[in-house]
């Protein structure tokens, strides 16, 4: 549930409406027809433009908060004044800032208040700053400080001036003196994380910065100095650190499955190799300039390491040398046991293999323009949450036969189980507690309002739509498939239903499966436009049956009873699952409309934490050393 509740302004701070939208307006946040729209809307309440300014759909609750954030530019985080935006993503938003203490700028990396309430988000922004805060070394982004203030966590680390080695590759193949001096140092910096315990587990081009080396620093001629970032999936590993740890080790992201080591793949112990073959399989990116396994097929990537099919080595180039190509059988063999195994070694072959490296001529440096400063530090802030599914060996067999072909689609006549628990590797809210922006065919009467806890709710008896936005670029190419969330509370009404997949554009017309729930039964069936014909495929009894609301005084809030009804869509196969218990599945199922449909009948019903999310593979088996 979102929750509205925050620091009080009221007393500290004197909103300026003019001050506010001419901020938003420089930053490019609102156009400037929408602020003189809202100029002219004249609130009684100044506090409120924010508000009006998400509730009339000018802008976005990030926005708002970006705004805030200027208007105040000393406040995010004392000692500290914000001088920009580098980069924003799901979770945070990373901010150039200058500390006029020791005269230097700096990445401030703040949380969005609006998702700080969400599973894991603040223990994972723990970890990271717990990992970080730990290493000194000149190619790890240092961390400075960190803190919270009025309500806003914020770290604050080293501002990294270039780009990451990932926006590199998309120009082509590195020379192989410069890829294995930037695999080199990088090793270094695993080494010394490694040596405090700590294994990253999320090696990849898009955590490696790129910057100017400083003056005297001993690299080849026109290759970067490597900074390695976000440590928001690193593992603490000494005895100590192992309760903290479970925060978001108990069936939590492995890294991107691209470059994750097999082991991450099927849950069985990780330690500083996983790290190693990441490296690797970075280097082989970084060599022939793409990944090393097909990535618009990420089941069949996943079902290709677990089995140990090898990488694409038709791709690298005839400038990769045989004894280059060894190392990266070594560093990134299937079975941990037989992989190169110690930093020292690694460290070692890369450098002997750097150093009979010549460059030929006319090979591109790096380039590390500063004035490219939306990739410094990385334009990523976090992934969100990362949930991942429970795949059983039947799974598995399932996985492997869809990898001759292509995307997945279940076979119908399996029975395919999925487990009871899940999480996701990024989330979006189609709520933001606030407002009924982006919920459009309204039917009856529909309100934002608190329950009887102070949560804030989605409030109404009829019908409501929202599309499904589509997953990040980032998200989609290792995402399997996505998921919509919903949390329902019956109030006073006889049943709601969740319609999805519908057949026709129009949700008012055509068939749509829907998740229908009452006092005592779930179903998953089929719904013959908004309010037609009703065919249930499947019911089950709910065990702890919903208190009916009629038992409640008329007209007055009942104490809530939220049930969560989870939609989960692999190709062409759709899940229905309520509480975490599977309730069944459709196959063969195209959707004509990106929509979901909140129905409630008979009375009022709330509707709260709903968003979308991206769904990746979790182990076969349970992390046994975790």
């Amino acid at each position: 549930m979102i929750d509205s509740s925050g620091p009080d302004r009221s007393a500290d701070f004197r909103w300026d409406v003019d001050r506010f939208l001419q901020t938003a307006i420089d930053r490019q946040l609102i156009s400037p027809e929408g602020a003189e729209q809202l100029r002219q809307r004249g609130d009684d309440d100044d506090s409120l433009i924010g508000q009006s300014a998400i509730e009339s759909g000018w802008m976005s609750p990030t926005g708002v908060e970006i705004t805030e954030a200027f208007l105040y530019p000393d406040d995010l985080a004392p000692g500290y004044t914000l001088r920009d935006v580098l980069g924003q993503g799901a979770l945070g938003v990373v901010y150039q800032a200058h500390q006029p203490r020791l005269h230097r700028d700096v990445a401030v990396k703040a949380i969005l208040q609006s998702r700080l309430m969400q599973t894991n988000v603040l223990p994972r922004f723990q970890k990271e700053v717990a990992a970080i805060g730990r290493l000194q070394h000149p190619n790890i982004v240092a961390a400075f400080d960190s803190g919270t203030h009025r309500g806003r966590v914020f770290l604050v680390m080293e501002l990294v001036r270039g780009k990451d080695l990932r926006a590199r590759i998309d120009l082509g193949p590195l020379p192989p003196s410069h890829a294995l001096s930037i695999a080199r140092q990088t090793a270094m910096g695993l080494s010394h994380a490694a040596s405090h315990n700590i294994i990253h587990r999320d090696i990849k081009p898009a955590n490696l910065m790129l910057t100017d080396a400083p003056a005297g620093f001993d690299l080849p001629i026109g290759v970067p100095l490597v900074k390695i970032a976000d440590f928001g999936l690193a593992r603490l590993t000494n005895v100590s650190d192992v309760d903290d740890d479970q925060l978001t080790m108990t069936g939590a992201a492995l890294g991107t499955p691209m470059y994750s080591a097999p082991e991450q793949l099927t849950g069985d112990p990780v330690d500083h190799r996983a790290d190693i073959y990441a490296l690797g399989a970075t280097l082989f990116a970084m060599l022939s300039g793409v990944p090393p396994y097909d990535p618009q097929k990420v089941p069949a990537l996943i079902a290709a390491k677990i089995t140990g099919v090898p990488p694409r080595w038709d791709r690298l180039p005839a400038s990769v040398s045989a004894d280059q190509r060894v190392l990266l059988e070594q560093m990134m063999h299937p079975d941990p046991l037989q992989r190169m195994g110690d930093y020292a070694t690694v460290i070692r072959r890369l450098g002997d293999l750097g150093a009979v490296s010549v460059p030929a001529l006319g090979e591109t440096e790096i380039d590390s323009d500063p004035s490219k400063a939306d990739s410094a530090l990385g334009s990523k802030v976090g992934s969100g949450e990362r949930r991942w599914m429970v795949w059983t060996a039947a799974v598995l067999a399932i996985v492997l036969g869809m990898w001759a072909w292509g995307y997945p689609k279940f076979v119908a006549s399996r029975a395919v189980t999925l487990p009871p628990t899940l999480e996701s590797v990024w989330a979006e809210p189609l709520f933001d507690g606030q407002s009924l922006s982006g919920w459009t065919n309204h039917r009856s009467v529909w309100r934002v309002q608190s329950d009887r806890e102070g949560s804030r709710v989605l409030a109404g008896v009829g019908l409501i739509s929202h599309s499904i936005p589509a997953l990040p670029d980032d998200v989609r190419q290792d995402a399997i498939g996505r998921g919509l969330r919903v949390r329902v509370d019956l109030q006073s009404a006889k049943e709601v239903e969740v319609q999805f997949a519908f057949a026709q554009d129009s949700v008012d017309e055509g068939q749509r499966w829907a998740v229908r729930v009452t006092a005592d039964t779930v179903e998953l069936g089929r719904r013959e436009g908004s309010d037609g014909k009703w065919s249930p495929l499947k019911t089950v009894e709910i065990d702890r049956p919903v208190v009916p609301a009629a038992q409640g005084v008329e007209g007055e809030l009942i104490d809530p009873d939220w049930r969560e009804v989870q939609i989960q869509q692999h190709g062409s196969r759709w899940f229905a699952l309520f509480e975490g218990q599977m309730i069944g599945s459709v196959n063969n199922v195209e959707s004509a409309a990106e929509v979901l449909q909140l129905v409630a009948r008979g009375g009022e019903a709330f509707f709260s934490d709903i968003n979308v999310f991206g769904l990746v593979p979790q182990p076969l088996s349970q992390n046994k050393s975790e």
